[in-house]
């Protein structure tokens, strides 16, 4: 396009990452595994005011009480 021999294409934040990635290997109304927002989740990964929580459905989990994963909690939300 420019003659260039190069080029760096990337998107401009996480949240446009996290929308590249959703609509690549996702299917409307696949189920998202996430870790809750007040535990280090992010908007994207499935809150009300974000895209993703409009086409996936999202299931979260916390981190256990000593502040690392609980893989019972989260193996309990896979059902």
């Amino acid at each position: 396009m420019f003659n260039a021999s190069y080029v760096n294409v990337q998107p401009h934040s996480g949240s446009q990452a996290n929308f590249a990635a959703y609509h690549s290997l996702l299917n409307p109304g696949d189920k998202v595994l996430s870790l809750t927002l007040n535990d280090g989740g992010h908007l994207t990964h499935g809150s009300k005011v974000s895209f993703s929580s409009h086409d996936y459905n999202f299931v979260f989990y916390p981190l256990g009480d000593n502040g690392k994963l609980d893989y019972s909690i989260i193996k309990s939300r896979l059902d």
